[in-house]
This record gives C-alpha cells, structure tokens and sequence, in this order.
C-alpha cells in the first residue's frame, strides 16, 4: 500500500471513501477469533448507503484477519475513554449484477 487514506470508518459501524460514498452495516453473523485478545470476525449487511461512489453497490461487508481490540483492562476514572487498537481485514461485496456507476448521468 502507498499509505494514501482512501477513507474512514468509525462507530456505527460506519465506512466512508473520499469519493463521497458511505455505508452503515449491522452484524448478522460472528465468528470467534483466532486469540482470545483478538476481536471476532463478522458479517455485516449495509443498512444505509449514501453518495454515488464505490461503496454505493456494497450489499455485505465481512471483518476478518482481526488482531488486538479486545479491552485488557479498566478506564483509569469514570466516564474516561480507553482507546484498545486493532488490525483488520474489511472484505466489502455487492450483490450479483449491481452495477456501479460514477459521476452524471
């Protein structure tokens, strides 16, 4: 990878490229991960979609290769944030015959 950021993804569980498209998914299904510091594997279905772009044909995203995310301990005071970093993998799937198509008409 060149380390360009194509986009973000955030709670929600949310994705967004910088082409202005966004998707939201629910989990449908879990696996267990590989440790147990590991984060699990998920299949997750697009609830929302906005924008034009790539990510506007994308019906089923799946969470694989996790590493890290699992909390190891406490917040250090109430209401503080524990931030616990993770690796993954995010496989993104369009259903068959969805077409994407970019700019105008």
């Amino acid at each position: 990878m060149s380390g360009k950021s194509i986009g973000r993804h955030y709670a929600g569980p949310t994705w967004e490229l910088i082409d202005g498209s966004v998707v939201s998914g629910k989990v449908i299904s879990s696996a267990p991960p590989a440790r147990p510091a590991d984060i699990p594997i998920l299949n997750l279905e697009v609830t929302l979609r906005r924008g034009q772009g790539q990510l506007s044909i994308v019906s089923t995203i799946q969470r694989l290769n996790t590493h890290g995310g699992v909390a190891a301990g406490e917040c250090s005071a109430h209401q503080a944030l524990l931030g616990v970093p993770y690796t993954a993998d995010y496989a993104f799937y369009r259903k068959s015959g969805a077409v994407h198509r970019a700019g105008g008409e």
